[in-house]
């Protein structure tokens, strides 16, 4: 059986109801991210924002917002940065386009990050993908190649390394800003 956006439209409502993503029909409840996975997350989102307000780029969302990348493929990144000429694709309840960062902070399922929504990422032409690892103080990113329509080689970052992203002009920050508490 496989699910779509009507079918998570369309389901119970419950207090503290689960996240719901949807990769290639398959449903995943995800369970209720970490203390640490959410300092990271509000670190990195703040950071980011503040810099896309400042040179009036577009918007920085947060999860929970699903973005609809097809019926069968909703999924509810961590941060993502929509740019000035989509933000078209915001709707109320949702974004419906690749966002033009995605930003994904490991937990429990480390495959479904580095693996799953890595290959969705990709197929639907995110132009960056950054992942961060809480176990270890990294960050890889991940730059898509349009030519072909695939990611390179990841770039692992640590500690005093700058995070700097081809989506984001002069954008340069530290890994070690982010793990801050």
């Amino acid at each position: 059986m496989y699910f779509t956006y009507a079918d998570i439209q369309n389901s119970p409502e419950w207090p503290d109801s689960p996240l719901l993503e949807i990769i290639g029909g398959d449903l995943y409840i995800v369970p209720s991210p970490s203390f640490l996975h959410q300092n990271i997350a509000l670190n990195l989102a703040t950071i980011l924002r503040n810099y896309v307000k400042q040179n009036e780029l577009g918007t920085i969302c947060i999860a929970p917002l699903d973005v609809i990348l097809s019926e069968m493929d909703v999924v509810d990144p961590d941060i993502f940065f929509i740019a000035n000429e989509h933000l078209s694709n915001i709707q109320t309840d949702y974004v419906q386009c690749a966002p033009d960062l995605v930003i994904e902070i490991l937990s429990k399922n480390r495959n479904r990050d580095l693996v799953k929504k890595k290959g969705l990422y990709e197929k639907y032409g995110v132009g960056e993908y950054w992942v961060v690892d809480p176990q270890n103080y990294t960050i890889t990113l991940f730059s898509y190649n349009p030519s072909e329509q695939q990611y390179g080689e990841g770039t692992q970052l640590t500690s005093d390394d700058a995070i700097q992203s081809r989506i984001l002009p002069d954008f340069s920050i530290t890994v070690a800003e982010i793990f801050q508490d």
